[in-house]
């Protein structure tokens, strides 16, 4: 009760509220995370019924929701038909492993399975409809740094693990923003060019200055 006594009176300082701009990524990118988790948890829920009407897909393919993994399951739900025949869906490396996947289809489908099963890939349905929703909207905050950041991470690395690195980033801001007490400051989305551009020049000129060329460097007009 005394603390918040002494907030009220300004004795304490209240908690750091980021920009506008930092705290709608944040919430995009913590979304986006809990989306992928939700939609990785119903995939395993589906192979654990699988497992449970014998059907080993996930012993052969190493991912079961891959191309070839998805015709199959599409066939197993509909049980018209047999292993054999599932068996020749596959493609690329999977087909010289047509044998063992053959075997690993001989289960035991019923409706209850069936039905979970259906009631699992409709909520990942869902939950990518609206990854995607968040994915579209996160391109849409052009004209930060932060925007810059993600499209130049997306190519290399991929878009979870580029959110992971805006994620991050947004923390280590937030922590320097808190540790000096100074406003958020946005650089532009061509900030990162402007220090990639110099670095090269820079680097350049060191070369150069090895093999005894004096260099002087003057922008175009």
């Amino acid at each position: 009760m005394a603390q918040i006594s002494s907030l009220r009176s300004g004795l304490i300082r209240g908690s750091f509220i980021p920009p506008k701009e930092v705290r709608e990524l944040r919430d995009l990118t913590r979304y986006k995370r809990k989306l992928i988790q939700t939609i990785t948890s119903e995939k395993q829920r589906v192979e654990k019924i699988l497992e449970d009407a014998n059907i080993k897909l996930s012993s052969i393919a190493s991912d079961t929701f891959g191309g070839s993994g998805k015709r199959i399951i599409e066939e197993l739900m509909r049980g018209e038909l047999k292993p054999e025949a599932m068996a020749e869906l596959t493609k690329g490396r999977l087909r010289n492993r047509k044998a063992e996947m053959k075997e690993a289809l001989v289960g035991n489908m019923e409706d209850h399975h069936r039905f979970m099963i259906q009631a699992h890939l409709t909520h990942i349905a869902m939950m990518e409809g609206l990854f995607a929703t968040v994915e579209q909207k996160i391109p849409k905050m052009k004209g930060t740094s932060l925007w810059s950041k993600y499209h130049s991470l997306v190519g290399r690395r991929g878009k979870k693990k580029a959110l992971v690195a805006i994620g991050h980033k947004i923390l280590v801001m937030c922590y320097h923003i808190l540790k000096h007490k100074v406003p958020y400051k946005e650089l532009g989305p061509r900030h990162r060019d402007e220090r990639r551009k110099d670095r090269i020049a820079k680097s350049y000129i060191r070369r150069l200055s090895s093999l005894g060329y004096a260099v002087t460097v003057k922008e175009a007009a």
